[in-house]
């Protein structure tokens, strides 16, 4: 007895104490003390309490990985980016395009006074005043009421996330039918270039919009604008190939990569003629008649060799030199001339996709586009992307002409040469070099022998 007492006093004061709390319930003389330890009476106030709003403890989770949805047929899948371009982010294309994000979600202990709903906003969702008040509001539903059952399955429009961010807290909706009704990529603005975090929050609310339990919170990034396009774009020509240089602006800073485009001149609409093994005798330019007759003085005389020493000198100044100069103009025909404001729609740039014709880093400045057709002028541009895949504007750069370039040894070829039939060379020197240089040689010899004489 004298053991128990310290145990029972404590017992009994933690009584005092849960009477004092739950007066309206235990003053009634009914309410006895064996009442109140009982397991079915503490049930029944337990239940009291939960109708009354004091407290929730349902549960909402994802059961799978939210995935993306064609907006005019939800049972399709839309393609998600890499994984290098944010896929969960929402980029230009897909607020054009509506983009359904669609989420699957698991419910427990749902309460029997509040209603599922899916906020967004750039704050804390939870809050009342961050849907509600007039001055600070910066959430706005994004989905009607939806069924409060175990399994549900949630669409949310691209569009619905991105046309409120530029909105007041005054003008943003504060109810779903405040949203725009039918799809238009006109809301598809931003004024920013930068990424805009935000956030989903499927949560419970009762009638007087407060929160019933612990919300689920998904985070993800709005991005629809694009990058600055160059400034200047300068093609040149190369032998089968035209060399591209650009410039760019000091506030270019979110630039993922360039994405070239080239469109051969010979129809308004052709597609970058890529054959470069294609006989290019017509175009490689005239072969001088000292080539010829050069291989000829070196076998019978004296005054042969003379003019074909004068027409190595004159080939060995023009080595490397292509036959017809690079020739640039910006009056070219291609779709992006005159060129499109910026950012480009979608689809714009599926109409250009044809000619796309390289990709580097977002560091480059410069390419070089091989495999092209002789003679054939090419119209070039060059377009910045982003991180999300955000094309900014395009810059065109004229047109530019692929050469083939000739060097000595070709003209000596071309003329009939056969040399290199009797040619050596050691490692890392080619062997016709060995035998350009002996018949320089020779010539020289023959020419001091004659005077000489």
């Amino acid at each position: 007895m004298g053991g128990q007492g310290p145990q029972r006093l404590a017992g009994d004061l933690a009584l005092d104490e849960s009477k004092q709390k739950m007066a309206p319930i235990a003053r009634p003389s009914l309410c006895s003390r064996a009442m109140l330890r009982s397991e079915f009476f503490r049930r029944v106030i337990f239940a009291a309490m939960l109708s009354s709003g004091f407290a929730e403890a349902q549960q909402i989770v994802m059961s799978q990985v939210p995935d993306r949805r064609v907006y005019s047929d939800a049972s399709k899948q839309a393609a998600f980016r890499s994984a290098s371009k944010f896929p969960d982010w929402i980029n230009y294309a897909d607020c054009a395009s509506n983009v359904l994000l669609h989420f699957q979600l698991a419910v427990t202990s749902i309460p029997t006074n509040g209603s599922l709903q899916v906020w967004a906003g750039t704050d804390d969702c939870s809050k009342n005043e961050s849907r509600t008040g007039e001055t600070t509001r910066t959430c706005w539903p994004v989905s009607g009421a939806l069924a409060s059952t175990q399994n549900v399955s949630v669409d949310v429009q691209s569009q619905h996330l991105v046309s409120p961010l530029g909105k007041t807290a005054a003008e943003k909706p504060k109810a779903f039918a405040d949203l725009p009704a039918v799809p238009s990529a006109a809301t598809c603005t931003s004024s920013s270039s930068g990424a805009t975090a935000l956030s989903l929050w499927f949560m419970f609310t009762d009638g007087s919009n407060n929160v019933l339990g612990t919300p689920l919170k998904w985070g993800t990034s709005v991005d629809v604008v694009g990058p600055t396009a160059p400034t200047t774009v300068s093609p040149t020509a190369g032998d089968g190939a035209v060399n591209l240089a650009w410039a760019v602006g000091d506030a270019v800073s979110d630039v993922s990569e360039y994405v070239l485009y080239c469109l051969a001149q010979t129809t308004a609409d052709a597609a970058v003629s890529g054959d470069a093994s294609a006989d290019a005798a017509s175009d490689a330019g005239t072969t001088t008649a000292d080539a010829d007759s050069s291989t000829e003085a070196v076998d019978s005389s004296t005054e042969a060799v003379d003019s074909s020493t004068e027409a190595i000198d004159s080939s060995t100044e023009d080595a490397g030199v292509a036959d017809a100069g690079a020739t640039s103009s910006s009056t070219c025909v291609a779709p992006w001339a005159p060129e499109p404001a910026s950012p480009l729609s979608a689809e714009f740039a599926t109409s250009i996709a044809r000619y796309e014709c390289g990709r580097v880093g977002g560091a480059s400045r410069s390419s070089r586009v091989s495999g092209l057709s002789y003679g054939t002028a090419v119209a070039v541009a060059v377009a910045a992307v982003d991180q999300v895949d955000n094309m900014g504007g395009i810059r065109a750069g004229g047109c530019a002409t692929p050469v083939r370039t000739v060097t000595f040894w070709d003209r000596y070829e071309d003329g009939g040469g056969d040399a290199g039939g009797c040619s050596f060379g050691s490692p890392g020197v080619p062997g016709q070099s060995f035998a350009v240089l002996a018949l320089v040689g020779l010539a020289a010899a023959l020419r001091l022998r004659r005077k000489g004489r």
